[in-house]
């Protein structure tokens, strides 16, 4: 669902009857469950490919009728520090001409967020302008679908540019935590990832109101800014600080505690890491000093009853490598487990300057 960069559900459940046919004299009682709905089918990622090329078409076209029925009424996208809502989206396509000669999509990662709801990671190359600016390209994005009746819909959309850690600047570099296919870089490139999350601390552990280290989720809540924070906001900020006070002390055993199995992670510089196992290495085995670690600016949205996304700004006060942590936007995508929420998708970007 290509540049609607801005492009962040609304589910529905099944109806369940259940029927059991009446005891037959001499006969054993049978229960046919003949009318029992079976469970909705998850989504396949053929099907959420095909329609994050159709967003990404309409886009081009600035086909602003397509986002009406494709976006849920909980719509919300985060992009540099702004978030947007549903309407202000559809006014921004319907508005920006644009001039694409080429667009395609590719490397594309189903990662399920409960049953009515999964986040479509991409990669997506796009040559051509939108206004006076060319279309940075390529970038990494995210769209995170929603189960809607029978058809899925778009309830979020992220994206980070994809950078070569070579040509990114000194400070960017520890932030890249990219694949193994760039070995000779693999340390730099985890250290980047545990530098933009040291980052985000650092900014947030520099306010006053912040400086929670021992208590994480305790301190979070209490550290979440009162004006316009509710509850769900300051829950998910609990955990979210949680996870950043455990990768301050390199705690796995925390930290897998708020990991879903699937947990997928998009790092500043536009690598994907998927898995628990994956991102438990990325984000403990890093040479950093880590200070102190903070988290501001933060909201809660609620998609479904049991999917929730929580944006904010996060720094960390230190280094990584010897490079200073700088500050960074943070989405993640959280589900609920029974009773408890947990990280199902997160992504980070740079704040620009």
């Amino acid at each position: 669902m290509k540049k609607i960069t801005l492009l962040s559900l609304t589910a529905i459940t099944a109806v369940i009857f259940a029927a059991c046919a009446a005891p037959v004299e001499n006969k054993p009682v049978v229960n046919t469950n003949a009318n029992v709905k079976p469970a909705a089918a998850p989504p396949t990622v053929a099907a959420l490919l095909d329609l994050e090329k159709k967003a990404g078409e309409a886009w081009s076209k600035n086909d602003s009728k397509f986002f009406e029925g494709f976006l849920t009424d909980t719509y919300v996208s985060f992009h540099n520090g702004k978030r947007s809502t549903r309407a202000e989206d559809l006014k921004m396509i319907a508005e920006t001409k644009c001039d694409i000669k080429s667009m395609s999509v590719s490397e594309e990662k189903m990662v399920p967020v409960g049953p009515d709801a999964a986040v479509l990671v991409t990669r997506s190359t796009v040559d051509g302008s939108c206004g006076d600016e060319k279309v940075p390209s390529p970038m990494r994005a995210a769209t995170l679908y929603v189960r809607s009746g029978d058809a899925w819909k778009g309830a979020h959309h992220s994206e980070v540019l994809i950078m070569d850690p070579k040509a990114a600047p000194a400070s960017d570099t520890k932030d890249s935590l990219k694949s193994d296919d760039a070995k000779p870089a693999a340390k730099a490139e985890d250290k980047k990832e545990d530098v933009k999350k040291d980052e985000v601390k650092k900014d947030d552990a520099k306010k006053p109101e912040v400086g929670k280290e021992h208590n994480a989720n305790a301190d979070a809540a209490k550290s979440v800014d009162t004006a316009g924070s509710d509850e769900l906001t300051k829950a998910l900020l609990a955990l979210e600080t949680s996870g950043w006070e455990a990768w301050k002390a390199r705690d796995t055993a925390k930290l897998s505690g708020i990991l879903t199995n699937e947990v997928t992670f998009i790092d500043p510089m536009g690598g994907a890491h998927f898995g628990k196992a994956d991102n438990l290495s990325i984000w403990t085995n890093q040479k950093c000093d880590v200070k102190s670690v903070a988290l501001s600016d933060a909201k809660g949205f609620s998609i479904l009853p049991t999917v929730a996304i929580l944006t904010f700004k996060g720094t960390a006060e230190g280094t990584c490598d010897g490079e200073k942590l700088t500050p960074l936007w943070g989405t993640g995508v959280y589900v609920k487990e029974g009773d408890t929420w947990k990280l199902a998708f997160h992504l980070e970007d740079m704040v620009k300057k």
